[in-house]
C-alpha cells in the first residue's frame, strides 16, 4: 500500500437512509445475506467441532442481524464471521468474547491514531497473515473420509470447493446446495423398503440382508418401508410391491403382504389413493395387505381419509408378530371354508324309472386338488369375508430351535420355541452346551401362549420360549457355521427323545 490511509471515526449515515431503494437493493442484501451467514456456520462449526462446543445457529443469526442493524447507521460495510479473522483468533489462542472486544478497541485506536503506520506496508504482509491462519482450517483429509464413508458426500464435497473458488462463492454455494436437493429428492423417490424374514423360535422379524439365519412365512411377505409416503414415490413403493409378488408367484406364491409402517411418519392425499389402489388391486388377485405398527399420527390420516374402514380394521395390528399370525388365522379360515364349499355333497338323481329309488350321491374328491396343490385361489367376495371366524382359527408355534450371529457383539443367540415345556429340558440343554465347549452367558425362559406370544395363563397349555446367549470356550468368541449346525441337530434330536415333537 502506497498512499495516505485516512484517519478517524466513522460518519453516522441513518440520515441518508432511502427506502425508495428498498427494491434496487434487496437482491444485492439477500446475496450478501445468504452468503455472509452461510460462511459464518461454516466457520463456526469447524471450530466447535474442533474445541467441542456446540453452535445455536439461531443465536448466530440473531448477532449478525443485530451487528449490521447497527453497523447500517454509522456507515459500516456488511458484516459477518470472517473466515480469515476467526482463523487468525483461533491460531493466537483467543477462546472467549473478551477478544473480539480487545480487537474493536485496537481497531478504534488505530483509525484515531496510527494509519500513518500503515501507509508503506505491502498488501501480500497482510495475504500471508491470512494464508497462514486459513492453511490449517482446510480439512483435505475430510475429503477421503467421505470417499470412504459415502461417494455422494465426497461429490458433494469437490463441487462445492471447485464451485466457490473458480466460480465465486455464491455460485460454488447455489451449486452445492442444488446438488445437495437433488440428491435429497432421488433419495426420498426411492424409498429403502427392506424385506424381514423371522428369527425361527422367536417373534422377532428383521432385515435379510442383516440376518443370514431367518425363514420365510410361507404365503406372507413381509416388507418394511423405509420412509414417509407422499406423491412423489407412492408410485415407486406400488410398483415394488408388484414387481417383488410377481417374482415370488413360481417360489412362495404370496397370499397376505404385511407392511410394516414404524418409519412411516406422514401420508398425503395421493399416497393415501395409491394405498387404495394398491389394496383393491391385490385383493382382486386374492392377496390381502395387513398393515403393522402405524403410529398415532398415520392412523389419524387414515381413519380421516376413510382408508381404515376401506381396507378393515382386522388388517391392523400392533406388531408384525400379531400381522403375520392374523393372516394364517385368516388363511386357514378361508382354507377350511373353500374345503368345506369344495367338498360338498351334490345330489344327483339316478337315470332309473323306479321312482322308490334313491338318489346317487356324488362327492367332490379334495386330496390332490388345486386348493392342497397351492394353486391360485379365487378372491371371497364381502359376504363371504364376513362369514370367517378367524378367532376360532388358532395358529399353533411348533418345536422350533433358531440362531442368530448378529443380534449381539459377542454371543451367539440359541432360540429354542418348545410346544409343552418339558420338565429338566434346560438341564439337558445346558448339559448339551457343557459337552461341546460352550459358556452361556446369559438366558432367559418365558411362557408363550399358542400363538407364540407371552402368555403367563397357566390355565392355558404350557408352552416356553428359551433364549440362551452362548460363546465358545475354545475361541472366546461366536460359533461358526459348522458348530452351529451340529449344535442344532443334537437340540433336535433332544426335543424329539423327550417327547417335544
Amino acid at each position: 500500500q502506497n498512499g495516505k490511509i485516512p484517519n478517524g471515526l466513522f460518519p453516522i449515515s441513518f440520515d441518508a437512509w432511502n427506502f425508495n431503494n428498498f427494491g434496487k437493493v434487496l437482491p444485492t442484501a439477500l446475496s450478501c445475506c445468504l452468503i455472509g451467514y452461510m460462511e459464518s456456520i461454516a466457520i463456526g462449526k469447524n471450530l466447535a467441532a474442533k474445541h467441542g462446543y456446540e453452535l445455536e445457529a439461531g443465536q448466530e443469526l440473531l448477532a449478525l442481524g443485530l451487528s449490521n442493524v447497527i453497523g447500517s447507521l454509522f456507515s459500516s460495510y456488511p458484516v459477518t464471521g470472517s473466515f480469515s479473522r476467526s482463523a487468525v483468533n483461533n491460531a493466537t489462542g483467543a477462546q472467549t468474547q473478551l477478544a473480539g472486544l480487545v480487537t474493536s478497541l485496537v481497531m478504534l485506536c488505530t483509525l484515531k491514531w496510527l494509519t500513518p503506520l500503515f501507509n508503506f506496508l505491502p498488501n501480500f504482509v497482510l495475504a500471508a497473515i491470512v494464508i497462514s491462519s486459513v492453511a490449517p482450517l482446510v480439512a483435505y483429509q475430510e475429503a477421503f473420509k467421505l470417499w470412504r464413508i459415502k461417494k455422494y458426500d465426497f461429490f458433494l464435497w469437490v463441487a462445492a470447493f471447485l464451485g466457490t473458488l473458480f466460480l465465486g462463492v455464491l455460485t460454488g454455494i447455489a451449486l452445492a446446495v442444488g446438488l445437495s436437493l437433488s440428491i435429497v429428492i432421488y433419495e426420498s423417490v426411492r424409498p429403502q423398503i427392506t424385506i424381514l424374514w423371522r428369527l425361527p423360535g422367536t417373534t422377532i422379524y428383521r432385515n435379510v440382508k442383516q440376518e443370514s439365519s431367518g425363514a420365510f412365512v410361507p404365503n406372507v411377505f413381509i416388507a418394511r418401508i423405509g420412509s414417509s409416503i407422499y406423491f412423489a414415490n407412492a408410485y415407486f413403493i406400488k410398483d415394488w410391491l408388484r414387481e417383488r409378488i410377481q417374482a415370488l408367484a413360481q417360489i412362495n406364491r404370496t397370499e397376505y403382504i404385511v407392511l410394516e409402517m414404524t418409519a412411516v411418519v406422514s401420508v398425503d392425499s395421493t399416497a393415501l389413493h395409491v394405498l387404495e389402489d394398491l389394496v383393491l388391486d391385490f385383493r382382486s388377485q386374492g392377496v390381502h395387505i395387513a398393515f403393522a405398527m402405524v403410529g398415532n399420527r398415520i392412523d389419524r390420516t387414515f381413519r380421516k381419509a376413510g382408508l381404515t374402514n376401506f381396507v378393515g380394521e382386522k388388517w391392523f395390528f400392533h406388531s408384525v408378530h400379531d400381522a403375520v399370525v392374523g393372516c394364517l388365522r385368516h388363511q386357514k379360515a378361508k382354507r377350511k371354508l373353500l374345503s368345506t364349499r369344495t367338498a360338498s355333497m351334490i345330489a344327483i338323481p339316478a337315470a332309473s324309472t323306479d321312482c322308490g329309488s334313491e338318489p346317487t350321491v356324488v362327492q367332490f374328491d379334495t386330496e390332490g386338488s388345486d386348493l392342497e396343490k397351492g394353486a391360485p385361489e379365487l378372491p371371497l367376495s364381502r359376504s363371504q369375508e364376513d362369514l370367517l371366524d378367524i378367532e376360532d382359527n388358532p395358529v399353533h408355534v411348533g418345536n422350533e430351535i433358531g440362531h442368530s450371529n448378529e443380534m449381539h457383539h459377542s454371543c451367539t443367540v440359541i432360540f429354542i420355541n418348545i410346544m409343552e415345556d418339558i420338565p429338566m429340558i434346560m438341564s439337558d440343554i445346558t448339559a448339551i452346551f457343557q459337552r461341546r465347549g460352550l459358556t452361556v452367558c446369559r438366558a432367559n425362559i418365558e411362557a408363550m401362549g399358542d400363538d407364540g406370544l407371552s402368555n403367563m395363563n397357566v390355565a392355558q397349555p404350557r408352552r416356553a420360549a428359551h433364549v440362551y446367549h452362548i460363546k465358545s470356550l475354545l475361541s472366546h468368541g461366536k460359533l461358526k457355521e459348522k458348530e452351529l449346525s451340529d449344535l442344532k441337530a443334537e437340540l433336535q434330536e433332544l426335543l424329539h427323545r423327550r417327547g417335544g415333537a
